[in-house]
């Protein structure tokens, strides 16, 4: 998985319908390097890359996580795309030379021999879409006299995606690096019950009490439990050695209430960057036992009339 497996030269236009190959298929469109660098491709298996040329300002990823079901009555377990690479010779820069800008376009489409749906017919799918910054630098024609040199470099609070970002940027590392970095495996731990891993959410089957192990996740990892009988909780805590430390507290919690099961989920952001690469962590809910339920309501009906009394 993250790997190139094959690249399009930027001469002509190309298109591809393939089946996806690999564990892990995922697609990068990317390029943006201005007008005269153009390293244009297009892989099929483990990714697949498709340049636009100095298009949009943010680099694009997709990312398959599943893909199973039956189209065409025959069932499917990785998914086909098709894939389009165009040059627009139409257009001209400001010193009046050509502007040879590239459109491409990315489907997801049924397996080749597909023309038709039939009855019964369906699709589950997990998809990833991302957004990756450009950081573009360099020096780039604006008149046909002068040059000016422009820069856009990452500001943001994640320091390891800055990181990545200087060493990949307007690459396919950074489509891969999501890809394999965010392949997250969750296992439930005590009595507690792993419902799914994209996004990770733990169900508590005594409604106090839910641990489960972790390994993969990027920067900030959303986590929730489920089948809570109260929205209090001390927090979601880490095993580090042989201490519990407190990883996201109780304030910093999203709750939810279940009505038709009565029973509350809680939700944490949980940072994930300089965890050793490979390796699972333990985590558990910090309860609050003393109270097992949320607080009653209790309507008191008015006094009446005859023992009304008023000033």
């Amino acid at each position: 998985t993250g790997t190139v497996a094959e690249t399009w030269a930027a001469t002509a236009a190309h298109a591809r319908t393939a089946i996806t190959t690999g564990s892990l298929p995922w697609f990068s469109c990317h390029g943006i390097t201005g007008y005269t660098d153009f390293s244009a491709g297009a892989l099929t298996g483990t990714g697949t890359i498709i340049h636009p040329l100095d298009a949009a300002r943010s680099n694009r990823g997709l990312i398959i996580r599943s893909w199973r079901g039956s189209l065409g009555g025959v069932a499917v377990t990785r998914p086909s795309f098709q894939a389009i690479q165009q040059r627009d010779y139409s257009k001209v820069r400001v010193d009046g030379t050509a502007d040879y800008r590239a459109s491409s376009f990315l489907e997801l489409t049924p397996p080749p021999g597909v023309t038709r749906l039939s009855t019964g017919d369906w699709l589950e799918a997990d998809l990833d879409v991302v957004l990756i910054p450009t950081e573009i630098s360099g020096t780039y024609s604006t008149t046909p006299t002068g040059t000016t040199t422009r820069s856009y470099p990452y500001r943001g609070p994640n320091t390891a995606f800055g990181t990545a970002l200087d060493a990949g940027r307007d690459t396919p590392a950074m489509t891969a690096r999501e890809a394999t970095g965010n392949l997250v495996t969750v296992t439930a731990t005590g009595t507690a019950r792993v419902v799914a891993t994209s996004p990770v959410i733990v169900a508590s089957t005594d409604g106090v009490n839910a641990g489960f192990r972790l390994s993969g996740g990027l920067a900030w990892l959303p986590v929730t439990i489920t089948g809570l009988t109260t929205w209090r909780t001390k927090g979601l805590q880490v095993l580090q050695g042989t201490t519990w430390a407190t990883v996201a507290s109780a304030t910093e919690a999203q709750t939810a209430f279940d009505a038709m099961s009565r029973t509350w989920s809680v939700t944490w952001i949980v940072p994930r960057d300089g965890m050793a690469s490979g390796s699972a962590q333990d985590y558990r809910l910090d309860p609050i036992t003393a109270l097992s339920q949320p607080p009653a309501i209790t309507v008191i009906a008015a006094p009446s009339p005859e023992v009304l009394i008023t000033p």
